[in-house]
């Protein structure tokens, strides 16, 4: 019934079944009063504008509910029907005893409407011009009190008046409120079953993303390796491959995409795709760090760009490149050695050269490669947490891979605050601990 009334919440927006309503009940409200005024005998003043405007008001709510055009044209009509209402609550306050009637409840409901029908600044200049008319018409009402009819003293028309104009504004109130519960439950349930198929794609993607960056372990077989990989959220904008170019050679690949988040996680597989694409088998580090930057920037201008180390492990050196990637370390039982970037960023530049730096590597040695998030994490007192710790731990560390990782996880963890085995991290972080067997 309501919705043959009001319109098809589903199809008609809030704002339009407000305005529907509003015409509807309070053009019935007028043309209610007209007929009780006139049948107090209160003559021609009783009804001669109220009449009028519950008579234009529903035939307003007619157009408005089955004109098929309506939801582009019916806020043109919202500032003449909040003027007309006003016009005839004016006339109303005078002729139904004032204070004591009930058009005051109106001004209420009517206020609570315009809230609600208009957009921007501009309702609170209407609603400041309902309270100043109401104020205004008490005030005129204390100076002149001849000027309100009270019924003629009769007690029992007055408490008639207020008896009909409590509940009428009681249930236009209710009404729209009613709308607007109606369609905050809609679309929240909406939003609800978004969130949910969300999720779920979410988890999907994860679930892909996984699978597609876990490796062979026969591939790095003749080496000690440990990895750890975990997402600010559901899907990390962290990259790394571990391969075998040539049987003397493992390569091993780390990249980090700009940003967080879905984003950054889109361009993860798209690197992890073009990575994947390049034919390495006769490329050197610094040569294919090359390749994927003309690759990326033909292809995607600069809408993907990333920071990404190289490394090529043989049986006695070490050839590693680094394109705009944070400080890396190689591990010895005498040293630890810096390795920064050889080239800038993948992605900004067409022409970016990348070069190769050669280091010895021994049967002791090992390489701690990782993402930023491991450095520029903030601790509890909100400052970054740097890198000084890990250069400490570093040289005190097992030289076992995994011994190395948890090691440095649990006292990455302990600086946050937090449990190492549930991270909450800003920032997608990978590392990755590699060397001789």
């Amino acid at each position: 019934m309501t919705t043959r009334l009001h319109g098809d919440r589903n199809v008609q927006t809030l704002e339009l079944r407000l305005f529907n309503i509003t015409c509807l009940y309070g053009g019935l409200t007028c043309l209610v009063y007209s007929l009780v005024n006139y049948a107090l005998g209160l003559g021609l003043s009783g009804y001669a504008v109220i009449f009028p405007a519950g008579l234009l008001l529903v035939i307003t709510y007619a157009f408005a509910r089955y004109h098929s055009l309506a939801h582009r044209w019916f806020r043109l009509l919202v500032f003449p029907v909040l003027l007309l209402f006003w016009i005839a609550l004016i006339q109303l306050w005078f002729v139904n005893a004032g204070t004591q009637g009930g058009t005051q409840y109106f001004f209420f409901a009517l206020a609570g409407i315009q809230m609600v029908l208009i957009r921007g600044w501009l309702k609170i200049g209407v609603l400041f011009l309902f309270i100043a008319t109401s104020m205004g018409l008490i005030a005129v009402e204390y100076q002149y009190p001849h000027l309100v009819r009270g019924f003629d003293g009769n007690e029992e028309q007055r408490y008639m008046d207020i008896l009909i104009s409590f509940p009428g504004a009681m249930l236009v109130l209710a009404l729209v409120v009613g709308s607007v519960k109606r369609n905050f439950d809609r679309v929240y349930k909406k939003i609800e079953a978004y969130q949910l198929e969300f999720h779920e794609d979410l988890t999907l993607a994860s679930n892909l993303q996984k699978s597609v960056y876990e490796f062979d372990p026969t591939l790095a077989s003749g080496y000690d390796i440990a990895v750890k990989v975990q997402p600010s959220g559901e899907l990390s904008g962290d990259v790394f491959d571990v391969s075998r170019p040539a049987p003397e050679r493992l390569r091993i690949f780390l990249a980090d995409a700009r940003g967080h988040g879905i984003n950054a996680s889109l361009s993860a597989m798209l690197i992890k795709s073009e990575w994947a694409n390049l034919n390495q088998s006769s490329l050197s580090p610094g040569r294919s760090l090359w390749l994927l930057n003309r690759r990326i920037v033909n292809r995607y201008k600069d809408n993907v760009t990333f920071s990404a180390v190289l490394l090529d492990l043989s049986e006695r050196d070490l050839i590693f490149c680094s394109a705009g990637h944070l400080v890396q370390y190689l591990v010895t039982p005498d040293a630890i050695k810096e390795l920064s970037s050889t080239g800038p960023p993948i992605g900004m530049l067409d022409d970016s050269n990348y070069y190769e730096e050669t280091l010895e590597l021994t049967p002791e040695s090992r390489l701690v490669l990782f993402t930023d998030a491991l450095t520029e994490q903030r601790d509890p007192t909100g400052q970054e947490i740097g890198v000084q710790w890990l250069k400490e731990l570093l040289h005190k560390s097992d030289l076992s891979a995994q011994k190395m990782l948890d090691t440095i996880l649990k006292q990455y963890a302990s600086r946050l605050g937090q449990s190492h085995n549930k991270l909450i991290l800003a920032d997608d972080l990978t590392l990755l601990i590699v060397g001789p067997q």
